[in-house]
């Protein structure tokens, strides 16, 4: 409940003792979110795993969240997210997270159990392409929304300034 706040972090004008909390619950997750990082990252580097298009997609899936979670990071300090919050860098942190995180994870379930439930194998050329045009469009689009949010560029506005 306490990692909520760090959403409403600025949107609305709150007590300083509200604002110390959710920079609180915002780095609280900061943590557990990294340990599940290196355990993870452990994991395969000790499994032997067998690289096949899920392992891939986890892999890319694994990295989108970590770097979307650094993201966050640099907002959760509220002398940044002054400065942040209403840019396109927060459109950019959320895309990293479920665009280039939970969805990689997502695609690599799909793309593990389909086998299973039609008992035919998926073309692994395709299943590459596949990979490759949704981490570099996924990427892409995150990052492009972070740097114009760090340029400046406002959000929730019809007309953007010059």
């Amino acid at each position: 409940m306490l990692v909520f706040q760090h959403h409403i972090f600025l949107d609305m004008p709150n007590p300083v003792w509200f604002q110390i909390l959710s920079q609180t619950a915002s780095f609280g997750i900061i943590f557990p979110s990294g340990l599940t990082i290196m355990t993870v990252m452990m994991y395969i580097f000790r499994s032997r795993i067998k690289w096949n298009i899920s392992s891939m997609f986890f892999l890319a899936g694994i990295a989108g969240w970590a770097y979307g979670g650094f993201n966050g990071a640099q907002e959760g300090w509220w002398g940044t997210d002054v400065y942040l919050h209403n840019t396109l860098n927060v459109v950019g942190h959320i895309h990293l997270v479920i665009l280039t995180g939970s969805m990689l994870f997502a695609l690599g379930l799909i793309y593990s159990i389909i086998p299973d439930i039609t008992k035919k194998r998926l073309n692994k050329t395709l299943g590459v392409v596949h990979l490759v045009l949704t981490v570099v469009g996924g990427f892409g689009l995150a990052l492009m929304f972070t740097y114009l949010g760090f340029a400046g560029f406002i959000r929730r506005e019809a007309d953007i300034p010059a």
